[in-house]
């Protein structure tokens, strides 16, 4: 038997050191694939929900591992519903910073078995300079809202990585559309794009263009479709359009924002390094 642990509250999993406890529920749900139905045990208090451990009856790693790619999506979105309806929270999978990537770690055994131990790598807070604050409070026309408003969700870290994008995006077609229709066509958005080609190009698919790239992607995040490629190209390479894009976006973006026409100040945005969270094995199986 193999087993697949969801991670939804990370500091509630990393305190845990490997020790799970009882869980709270355990309950079969469908599937796709080979197996008919797996189950959960659901680990939480009596408010949320911190922890899934996927139960799955197979013999390999192969076929537990390709049971959980073909449904993971699938159960993360079981349990956000489920919870955002009864719990006092929603719950959903941990993603590692920067990534769309949830946290899921695959192990044989039983609901019994030790979780791997983890200890995550944070970076050092940054104190807040309160005089860059006020440069930064006067640095933008009143005409520039609402690039700022779109520039505020960009910069959120707090917000999936799709929706800082598509947000990134947005702020784009205001800036060269003023909400209009037709960005792709923008002779001046294709001239931005075409100063970043050596970054774009090694994801571009065969005879697609820089500005076609990104209107594929502003539709797969818009309408959220999903990363469609056979497993083993997945597995080579990973990630997708979003992760490979989001460093081009974002000195895109900073180049609209920096603009006299935008910015009124002496203040120049510059790229913000993300250390984010990495966690790092301490012991265990998974």
């Amino acid at each position: 038997m193999w087993f697949a642990d969801l991670v939804c509250d990370l500091d509630w999993f990393v305190d845990r050191r490997g020790d799970l406890g009882q869980p709270r529920l355990r309950h079969s749900v469908p599937s796709s694939g080979e197996i008919g139905s797996v189950r959960m045990c659901v680990y939480g208090s009596d408010l949320v929900v911190h922890h899934v451990r996927i139960m799955i009856e197979v013999d390999s790693y192969e076929r537990a591992s390709g049971c959980v790619n073909q449904n993971v999506q699938y159960w993360i979105r079981l349990l956000e519903v489920s919870t955002g309806l009864l719990a006092e929270a929603t719950s959903t999978a941990y993603v590692l910073p920067g990534t769309h990537a949830f946290m899921v770690i695959l192990g044989e055994g039983d609901e019994h078995s030790s979780a791997v131990q983890i200890q995550p790598k944070r970076g050092e807070p940054v104190s807040l300079n309160y005089e860059a604050l006020g440069r930064c409070l006067s640095n933008w026309r009143p005409d520039s809202a609402t690039h700022l408003f779109y520039l505020g969700r960009f910069l959120n870290e707090q917000l999936p990585l799709d929706a800082r994008w598509l947000n990134g995006y947005r702020l784009i077609e205001w800036h060269f559309q003023k909400g209009t229709d037709g960005v792709s066509k923008n002779p001046r958005w294709r001239a931005l794009l075409s100063e970043f080609e050596t970054e774009i190009k090694p994801h571009l698919k065969p005879r697609q263009t820089l500005h076609g790239f990104f209107k594929e992607t502003r539709a797969m995040v818009a309408h959220a479709i999903l990363d469609s490629r056979p497993e083993d190209e997945r597995l080579r390479k990973p990630g997708d359009a979003v992760q490979w894009s989001f460093g081009v976006l974002e000195k895109m973006v900073i180049r609209i924002c920096n603009d006299a026409r935008v910015r009124m100040g002496d203040l120049l945005l510059q790229p913000r390094p993300n250390p984010g969270v990495q966690p790092t094995p301490r012991s265990g199986r998974g």
